[in-house]
């Protein structure tokens, strides 16, 4: 019996460091693995969308992978941004298209044409400049870019119903994604702080044993 127990002592002993080291790893890794966890099962949700025949349900899953970070206060902070630029620019460019027709309408095709070549170049410029400026809102800006481009097209088309689905979509993506996030256990910015001030303790202590 004494024999046993000494042996099952050395074992422990072997064997302490590199359990050491594995909880100091998921004390880092395991809320990363635990956001991949949850990356899957939102774009799992948006995926399935597609089961019910909606329109443009891809963009559904596409902003789910953009929005979701490793913390709540980085994803609502992705979600705020991409909500405010891809609204902001959806309305200015339903405005323009919507003009762009009516000038169509009364001088030509041509008139329009020059119109929304100018609206694009100065849209597209003045959204890259404040992006470069304010790094803050800078994916704001550049997803108000990329909306206002190609929205101001299909609006000047007359596809107003499919740039409507696209962007009910991106909401749904953000519904999703952030109600995914919302789900125990939460990963906040303050938590991952402490696990990673932690891990690093431990591991100063292992070395200063050593």
């Amino acid at each position: 019996l004494t024999n046993t127990m000494e042996g099952a002592r050395r074992w422990r002993l072997a064997l302490e460091p590199a359990l050491a080291r594995a909880r100091s790893c998921w004390r880092v890794e395991g809320g990363r693995c635990i956001h991949a966890g949850k990356v899957g099962v939102a774009v799992l949700i948006a995926s399935s969308l597609s089961l019910f025949g909606l329109v443009e349900q891809e963009w559904a899953v596409i902003t789910v992978i953009i929005i979701m970070q490793p913390t709540l206060g980085a994803t609502l902070s992705k979600t705020a941004q991409r909500m405010l630029g891809t609204l902001a620019a959806a309305s200015a460019a339903l405005l323009c298209g919507l003009a762009a027709n009516a000038i169509a309408a009364r001088g030509g095709p041509h008139h329009a044409v020059w119109f929304v070549s100018v609206l694009e170049v100065s849209g597209t410029a003045a959204l890259t400049y404040a992006g470069s400026c304010q790094k803050t809102w800078s994916y704001a800006y550049l997803l108000a870019n990329i909306t206002f481009s190609f929205l101001l097209l299909m609006t000047w088309r007359g596809d107003m119903d499919a740039a409507g689905k696209r962007i009910t979509m991106i909401i749904v993506g953000a519904i999703i994604g952030i109600t995914v996030h919302l789900l125990p256990p939460r990963q906040t910015a303050a938590a991952a702080a402490r696990k990673l001030l932690t891990a690093n303790f431990d591991d100063a202590a292992r070395s200063l044993e050593e």
